[in-house]
């Protein structure tokens, strides 16, 4: 058996066309797989990722983020991971691989990013039901992340999300919500280029055995 190339050594799962577009524009030797937005997609990417032969898989993304004053580009590793409960609170909480680690390498490469806590829920977050997050310790919300988790079988699985909106920068306003996506979608390219840089380097492989 031959071993895996570089390009197979991970295996990057973006929910959305536009964040698999803008991946590949920061770093063009990544492997990225769009894997469709929300939970039944993702539980349906992640059965396929099962038998996809890298060692390792990243989830990048844009996400909500809960913090007030946080702003849109803001760049969360997960160290922790949790599904939200039908009264909007944390579930099933399980850790992310080397996420001080990761954070510290792509901080290294000019990168903003710090470490908390990702909730995976069903549907778009809004308004109080924010503040129940937030409340229970996380720190951003996508509608992914948990159920791909399942693909890693075993595997390293890191989890790198982009702030799209706030508290503070709702998307509801749609002036907002444009200059909201265009400020995540760059640190989201930017990211890209940093990992890509890092894989380059073999520093990438060394973080996610």
């Amino acid at each position: 058996m031959r071993p895996p190339t570089e390009n197979s050594q991970l295996v990057i799962a973006a929910p959305l066309r536009i964040e698999k577009l803008t991946i590949l524009a920061g770093a063009p030797r990544l492997r990225v797989q769009r894997v469709g937005m929300g939970p039944a997609r993702a539980r349906t990417a992640a059965q396929l990722l099962k038998d996809d032969p890298a060692r390792a898989l990243i989830v990048l993304g844009v996400c909500g983020g809960l913090i007030s004053g946080d702003r849109p580009g803001e760049v969360i590793i997960a160290e922790r991971l949790s599904t939200v409960d039908e009264r909007g609170e944390l579930e099933n909480p399980t850790d992310c691989h080397a996420p001080r680690q990761l954070a510290e390498a792509l901080e290294r490469q000019g990168l903003s990013v710090r470490n908390g806590t990702v909730a995976s829920a069903a549907r778009i977050v809004h308004g109080q039901a924010r503040t129940r997050l937030k409340n229970s310790g996380a720190d951003a919300v996508d509608m992914e992340s948990a159920w791909l988790q399942a693909g890693a079988r075993g595997r390293p699985f890191v989890v790198i999300r982009v702030v799209a909106d706030t508290p503070d920068h709702d998307i509801n306003s749609p002036i907002r919500a444009v200059a909201s996506w265009v400020s995540a979608l760059r640190a989201l390219r930017y990211t890209a280029r940093a990992l890509g840089t890092l894989q380059t380097r073999r520093e990438l492989q060394g973080l996610l055995q």
